[in-house]
């Protein structure tokens, strides 16, 4: 007797070998159940191959194992693996239907992302070609090596400069050349300098040497007095003293005289005048008169007087080259 097994909508029916020949050879096996029949000794039975429209048997492959009981169970993925693998961050499995999602990639969160405008997608490789690029760029790029050249930059147009460290260019704006820090610090030096040319005078209460200042080559100045050119007094003479002794010619004009007095008397003839000095008596009371030499007493040393003006000194060097 057959026995008659479901589990959900499977059949298994247990039969003997002569109730299995019997019901095939008349035609009544049913192809949505399964018929299964005592072994006979010795025998071995080989399952059909699993198919999607066959039940039977299939063969364990790589990355599948098997434990004691009989269970299957798959290896863990690894890099070179297959293998089961446990959800991580930023990704989710519906709990309805099973179906993983993958997160939307951001800035911040690894994800899936969605291929834009202008990149070329085949058999899953993303790459971009020139018709993406002149796309996006919005003209076509040289297909060869072109050089570009930039304006020339002065001040109302962005463009390309040449720097330089010469202090004497004349270039404007429009010349498209631009000063070096080093060009700068040697046309400030080069201005001070020109400020002074070659024999300027300069003064100061410091004695810090102009050329330290300035550059150049300088000669000090010292113990005089400046003085405005003239034809009387051409530039770069020199001249003066600091004190001065009088001579004989250099006093002013003068005259002395002789007053009338009771021992001197004087006659003049013409512009000259003659003194007469009464020496003594000649008796009878009657003056003797002699014609005498008048001296008028001398005085003064004879020593140099100052010739300064009021003065402020200053250190003074002239500028020689």
């Amino acid at each position: 007797m057959a026995t008659n097994t479901k589990l959900d909508s499977l059949v298994i029916n247990y039969l003997t070998q002569s109730q299995y020949d019997h019901a095939k050879s008349a035609g009544t096996l049913n192809a949505n159940q399964i018929y299964m029949t005592p072994a006979s000794s010795g025998s071995t039975y080989t399952l059909p191959m699993a198919s999607s429209d066959t039940l039977g048997g299939v063969k364990i492959g790589d990355h599948i194992n098997r434990d004691i009981t009989g269970a299957i169970y798959l290896s863990e993925a690894d890099f070179d693996t297959f293998g089961v693998v446990k959800l991580g961050s930023n990704i989710s499995r519906s709990v309805r239907d099973g179906t993983i999602s993958v997160a939307t990639g951001s800035t911040s969160v690894l994800g899936v992302l969605k291929v834009g405008s202008n990149i070329t997608v085949n058999s899953g490789t993303i790459s971009l070609t020139k018709t993406n690029v002149t796309s996006a760029l919005g003209y076509t790029p040289p297909t060869t090596d072109t050089k570009y050249t930039l304006p020339t930059g002065n001040a109302s147009t962005l463009g390309g400069v040449k720097l330089s460290d010469s202090t004497s260019s004349t270039s404007s704006t429009n010349g498209g050349i631009a000063a070096t820090p080093a060009a700068v610090k040697a046309a400030i030096a080069e201005a001070k300098l020109a400020a002074w040319p070659i024999g300027s005078i300069y003064m100061s209460v410091s004695n810090t040497s102009p050329a330290s200042l300035f550059g150049g080559t300088w000669a000090s100045i010292s113990g005089r007095f400046l003085l405005g050119a003239s034809s009387s007094y051409p530039a770069g003479g020199t001249g003066g003293e600091s004190t001065h002794k009088l001579t004989q010619s250099e006093l002013p004009n003068y005259s002395l005289s002789v007053t009338n007095g009771s021992n001197v008397i004087r006659s003049k003839t013409g512009n000259s005048a003659d003194a007469y000095v009464q020496t003594q008596s000649g008796g009878w009371g009657i003056p003797n008169w002699e014609s005498k030499t008048v001296t008028v007493a001398s005085g003064g040393s004879g020593e140099a007087h100052n010739n300064m003006p009021p003065y402020l000194v200053v250190y003074m060097w002239k500028r020689t080259k």
